[in-house]
């Protein structure tokens, strides 16, 4: 069966598949093939220095602290450079917020895709590498209901 750190890992991706991961590109390829658009889609893996006070760095940038991204990035502990990056990942998300037109380089036309903050700080829109593993488990979700 495994050990009991891998069964709890285990436990913990089954878990964040139903809660959040699964569940979340169900409802995107729902929504999307329904006509909606526009649909910030993202991923952070990113994590700031600071971070490393408070939570060792093998947890990577697990939910919640990616809060610093989005609302922080003028904290005590970021360096220039960390500001530097994040502001650079922000100004699409302030254009997308106040309507523009211009998203700065941010495409939004695919739901499958995402903006990925990488570890080293770089920006990509890449294909989502779990969105057919999602929609899969996300259907079977709600094929299960129906009965």
């Amino acid at each position: 069966l495994g050990t009991e750190e891998e069964i709890k890992c285990m436990f913990g991706r089954i878990v964040a598949d139903g809660q959040v991961y699964a569940s979340e590109r169900g409802y995107l390829e729902k929504i999307s093939s329904g006509g909606f658009k526009n649909i910030f889609r993202y991923r952070i893996s990113f994590r700031m220095k600071y971070l490393d006070g408070f939570l060792d760095p093998k947890f990577k940038v697990p939910h919640g602290c990616d809060l610093p991204v989005w609302f922080y990035p003028l904290r005590d502990g970021f360096t220039d450079e960390e500001r530097d990056k994040t502001n650079k990942w922000l100004e699409p998300y302030m254009s997308f917020l106040n309507f523009e037109e211009n998203l700065n380089g941010w495409d939004n036309s695919d739901v499958r895709k995402i903006r990925w903050f990488q570890e080293d700080g770089s920006i990509v829109y890449t294909e989502d590498p779990d969105w057919d593993w999602g929609v899969k488990v996300a259907k079977a979700a709600y094929e299960a209901q129906l009965y």
